[in-house]
């Protein structure tokens, strides 16, 4: 499976193993244009620069990696491992390509399940993954706290696309 990621703007939703993050504020998807490399939120529908593959358990506390275009791109980064861009260029998975799960709220349990609301928190600890201004400009992980734009949401596609 794989996951679509937006931020709602009713209270958010969650994710699974492979997701497309939407992002709260605009209602957009999460996007990593494979030509440019960054991730934004400014897409109303799902694609294959628009899903994620999910490496790792989406459960609070767990560290996942995503790689953009369901898998056949870049892993996503925050640069200096948190504290500023949020890119999808890695060739390979290390520090700066790996983020924990925080579940915000919604089915019990730990695990972030369709219909969930969670964030992303950098490897350094100290930042989550913001999607700027509601999803008008590129994705950043320089927040200190979750948020309105650092909650996300997951939509659980099939693999369509190569």
């Amino acid at each position: 499976a794989v996951t679509s990621i937006r931020m709602p703007t009713k209270p958010p939703s969650g994710v699974r193993r492979s997701a497309t993050r939407r992002c709260r504020p605009s209602s957009s998807f999460c996007s990593c244009i494979p030509e440019l490399a960054r991730c934004i939120a400014n897409r109303s529908a799902i694609g294959a620069w628009e899903s994620f593959q999910v490496d790792g358990q989406l459960t609070t506390g767990q560290t996942v990696g995503l790689r953009a275009n369901q898998g056949t791109s870049g892993w996503v980064a925050a640069e200096w491992g948190g504290g500023g861009e949020v890119n999808a260029n890695r060739a390979t998975q290390s520090t700066w390509e790996t983020f924990t799960v925080v579940k915000v709220a919604g089915s019990a349990g730990s695990a972030v399940g369709s219909g969930d609301a969670f964030a992303l928190r950098t490897w350094n600890g100290a930042n989550y993954v913001c999607a700027e201004y509601g999803g008008a400009a590129p994705l950043v992980a320089n927040r200190t706290a979750i948020g309105q734009w650092e909650t996300f949401t997951a939509v659980f596609v099939p693999r369509a696309y190569p």
